[in-house]
């Protein structure tokens, strides 16, 4: 892995696609939160995503509000899929 230069204070953790399990829920599970009012900004496959926002809220008791989120993809769908869901 190469180095993501920042000049915050930032952890970064490289997660492998394909990898057992569900690498970014599980991660996220095990991450330990700064303290203070969070807000987090969620973008991704669908049912991480949900699963993702489902977490932060229902378990670490994140405030809805504060949790932004969209999919935008679903696992196995195609384009034609989704566009004919819309359609």
């Amino acid at each position: 892995m190469t180095d993501l230069p920042t000049k915050a204070d930032a952890d970064i953790t490289w997660l492998i696609r394909g990898a057992a399990g569900q690498p970014t829920l599980d991660a996220v599970r095990a991450a330990r939160l700064p303290s203070g009012t969070p807000y987090a900004w969620i973008a991704g496959e669908s049912g991480t995503v949900r699963a993702l926002r489902r977490h932060l809220v229902g378990d670490r008791g994140v405030d809805r509000r504060a949790v932004t989120f969209t999919g935008y993809w679903r696992r196995g769908a195609t384009e034609e899929d989704l566009l004919a869901e819309l359609g």
